[in-house]
């Protein structure tokens, strides 16, 4: 996903955290007087991209997938038929200090399905 609002990179990548898919943001700029096969490209700037790798690449296809037929069949063919390295991004605490500060911090719990939510990410 590329987009000039770094704002809605983050929000891209808060949804896909909704499906378990973990996605990274990075960032690029175009020069000023670009031309691209004789026409000049506006846009310039800051460019931000929501970069999906790995093991997301599949739970992107089954999850989620493409609508247009061309990309939605690369798509497929790399989903089914790449090895993907790297493990998990679980990540284990290793220790807690206390900073001396107190911050507001604010989840969502449902009781009824057992499903929480705290910074876009769930348990589901």
């Amino acid at each position: 996903f590329h987009t000039s609002s770094h704002e809605l990179a983050q929000q891209v990548r808060l949804l896909l955290l909704q499906f378990g898919i973990h996605g990274r943001i990075y960032t690029s700029g175009r020069e000023k007087d670009l031309s691209y096969d004789g026409r000049s490209m506006y846009g310039t700037g800051i460019k931000y991209d929501v970069v999906v790798m790995n093991e997301g690449i599949p739970r992107f296809y089954s999850e989620i997938g493409l609508s247009h037929p061309t990309k939605a069949a690369r798509l497929k063919e790399i989903a089914e038929n790449y090895y993907f390295m790297g493990g998990t991004w679980l990540a284990s605490v290793v220790s807690v200090e206390d900073t001396g500060r107190e911050e507001d911090v604010f989840d969502v719990y449902e009781p009824d399905t057992l499903t929480w939510f705290t910074n876009g990410v769930s348990n589901l």
